[in-house]
């Protein structure tokens, strides 16, 4: 690449925010992309499926005239391409057999779908005449882009300059499914091995990303030394370590256009670190609509999670009782598993004066959850990254969380001899090291003012804009091309 030439990157995921979500993966895609392109000299573009909930309509999606075309084990297939130039250039291939359902994962035939969908995405940029120095390759729904480029495509000259940046959001999610696929999906058997793409007598898409890429990351760099251990490794612990070399944590960052207390529709009142006062106008606003005992005085603490094992609604729930006796106010916001929903509504039941559970999704009820309280839990067993604190630090709002991944990368243990830091942390996975932790911000809440405003001002100085994880993968983006050379 010579000097003054636009990098060109491909993003190629499962899901992008605005238009497919269902976790952090979506809010990533959406926003690092246009961080790119803001600060110059690189052209980024994305390209996910066409699901078939994506309206053409409400997003004003164009379609290229011509199609991609390709075979895959002896089938032609042709597929549609939708695209749309603003905030960055996407594109959503589209084919109404394969990819264009109704959900986005969740089907028998979903090794097939993303290895149909990766093998597109190849085609899409031939197609498009846009030769990439870069695939970034999210999660294990890409992750046979780098196969394909090491077999395939390997001596194609279009793609003679092209390197691979694989990024792990959730290594607990792998993409596992019969080894009985591969024929059909254009991988040789001789790929079919340990140090490759065989797991347990399988085949494990995130395990291709990570054997095949030219350079690896996490959203975090504490995730990335996590999974090199046996605790967090997912059985591929031993495959991280090989790859060391090669393996970087980036912290994900947040679209501080998209989450600002001071411009949020959603809030009862705008408010910024000058007008901070105006933010318990946002709790007692909370209160009322939540049908809790409006007061000023006492915490309120704030839960927005999936209701799943990973997020620790079970330390929660076996807490609360002791949160609530400290005066505290308690709100639940998520769904999930039907175990941790019943734990919650029996609490909200036992103690309706103290706690409100909603166990929706509701993404404008969860930012006035982040402006009205005072304290955030995310208490994760893991947590490769994690959004919720830095939102809530964005808002205000004080996190309370355990000492893991991306959480203990980005909140700093609140040091009252200092006055530096931005929250509380604890190391156990259990309710009394989080009740204790809790009970370190509650002491200074009602018995400190102005440590906790300071907290405060902590929080909201704190800055996770994307453009400085930007900075940082256009680093790994020049790592990965400096090795595709050699």
């Amino acid at each position: 690449m010579n000097s003054g030439e636009k990098l060109n990157v491909i993003f190629s995921a499962s899901e992008m925010f605005p238009y497919a979500k269902t976790g952090g993966l979506a809010d990533v895609v959406g926003s690092l992309p246009k961080a790119l392109v803001e600060l110059g000299n690189t052209d980024a573009r994305v390209v996910i499926p066409k699901y078939g909930f994506i309206d053409d309509y409400k997003y004003g999606l164009k379609e290229i005239p011509d199609r991609i075309r390709f075979s895959m084990s002896g089938y032609n297939y042709e597929a549609k391409v939708k695209y749309l130039d603003f905030p960055v250039k996407t594109y959503f291939i589209e084919h109404e057999g394969i990819l264009s359902r109704n959900d986005i994962y969740g089907y028998e035939d979903d090794g097939y779908r993303f290895a149909f969908f990766d093998k597109a995405c190849i085609e899409l940029t031939r197609l498009l005449g846009f030769k990439p120095n870069i695939f970034h390759c999210h999660d294990w729904h890409a992750g046979l882009i780098p196969v394909y480029m090491n077999t395939i495509y390997r001596d194609d000259p279009f793609f003679k300059d092209t390197a691979t940046v694989f990024t792990i959001h959730n290594l607990g999610y792998q993409g596992i499914f019969s080894k009985e696929l591969l024929p059909y999906i254009d991988i040789s058997w001789e790929e079919f091995k340990m140090e490759k793409l065989e797991f347990h007598d399988k085949i494990n898409y995130i395990k291709a990303g990570i054997a095949y890429s030219d350079i690896i990351n996490t959203v975090s760099n504490q995730y990335s030394k996590e999974i090199q251990t046996p605790q967090y490794g997912h059985d591929l612990d031993s495959l991280l370590r090989f790859r060391s070399n090669d393996l970087y944590g980036v912290i994900n960052g947040i679209d501080y256009e998209e989450w600002d207390p001071s411009t949020d529709g959603n809030i009862a009142v705008k408010y910024d670190l000058s007008t901070i006062h105006n933010k318990v106008e946002n709790k007692l606003a909370l209160q009322r609509e939540l049908g809790l005992p409006e007061n000023s005085h006492l915490p309120l603490l704030g839960y927005v999670s999936r209701l799943t094992y990973q997020k620790s609604p079970d330390l929660v729930g076996e807490s609360a009782f002791e949160i609530i006796s400290t005066g505290a106010q308690l709100v639940l916001l998520g769904t999930g598993d039907d175990y941790y929903r019943q734990i919650f509504q029996k609490l909200a039941n036992d103690f309706p004066n103290s706690i409100k559970a909603r166990l929706v999704f509701d993404d404008s009820l969860a930012r006035r959850i982040y402006a009205g309280s005072d304290i955030f839990l995310m208490p994760s067993r893991y947590e490769p990254s994690g959004l919720g604190q830095l939102i809530s630090m964005r808002y205000g709002t004080v996190p309370v969380v355990r000492r893991t991944g991306g959480l203990a990368d980005t909140v700093k243990e609140y040091n009252l001899a200092t006055g530096e830091g931005t929250g509380f942390l604890f190391d156990d996975i259990s309710s009394y090291s989080l009740i204790s932790a809790v009970k370190r911000a509650i002491s200074i809440y009602f018995n400190d003012k102005n440590a906790w405003q300071n907290i405060i001002a902590n929080c909201m100085r704190s800055d996770f804009s994307w453009r400085n994880s930007a900075r940082e993968y256009i680093n790994l983006y020049q790592k990965a091309m400096e090795k595709k050379s050699i």
